[in-house]
């Protein structure tokens, strides 16, 4: 079973969604400006949550991520503000731009399948203290989140080689480190726009030949 494009985009009543049968594929904004709606279990046949299919529900509080999910789309949970958490399943390969922006989360684990985050996918998430990216696949990291007022502990994938943008610069993050085989890392572009101000120190590893961004911390 699939649904068609925007099945239930503007659905303001709709608290409440149960799947029956075999679902296996959901549509862009499926469920999009669905206001009311409050929780959701997605069927485990589900892979991929599309562009912008939860975006706009301002009220849905409790989401239940399939087992066997692969990818998270862009704006998928876009200004799901009650949304403080949300358990990622093993075997998450990707998260699209902007997935998480502008939700309620207040912690975010990514586990070990995880291998890329697009720009901005957790960005002005005003609640969220703590992203974990440690145990991730993650090589390369460009801007993963921005404007993230109460952060104050980023953990950075273990296999990470270069990142840039890598620390919003409202920040509340005292102590970064850098992991070992980092070569290339910047906090933010231009230091003189993000001040990082909280920043008190940070780790280098001995493979890093070039940083920068640092400046007004």
């Amino acid at each position: 079973m699939t649904f068609i494009e925007a099945s239930f985009s503007g659905a303001s009543a709709l608290k409440a969604v149960r799947f029956f049968g075999d679902v296996q594929q959901l549509s862009y904004k499926c469920f999009c400006d669905a206001t009311a709606l409050e929780s959701i279990v997605i069927p485990d046949g589900v892979r991929v949550i599309p562009e912008n299919c939860f975006a706009g529900c301002a009220s849905l509080a409790s989401v239940t991520l399939p087992a066997n999910l692969e990818q998270i789309d862009g704006s998928a949970f876009s200004g799901t503000t009650a949304l403080s958490h949300i358990e990622f399943p093993e075997g998450l390969k990707g998260i699209g731009g902007g997935a998480f922006s502008g939700s309620g989360i207040t912690e975010a684990v990514l586990p070990a399948s995880v291998e890329r985050i697009n720009m901005n996918a957790f960005s002005s998430c005003d609640s969220l203290a703590r992203l974990d990216l440690s145990s991730t696949a993650i090589t390369s990291l460009f801007e993963p989140a921005s404007s993230l007022p109460s952060l104050t502990e980023i953990l950075l994938p273990q296999g990470l080689e270069s990142g840039d943008g890598v620390l919003p610069c409202d920040s509340q993050v005292e102590h970064l480190v850098i992991p070992d085989g980092v070569t290339e890392f910047s906090i933010n572009g231009n230091s003189s726009f993000y001040p990082n101000e909280a920043l008190k120190s940070v780790v280098w590893p001995v493979s890093l030949k070039s940083g920068r961004g640092f400046g007004a911390a």
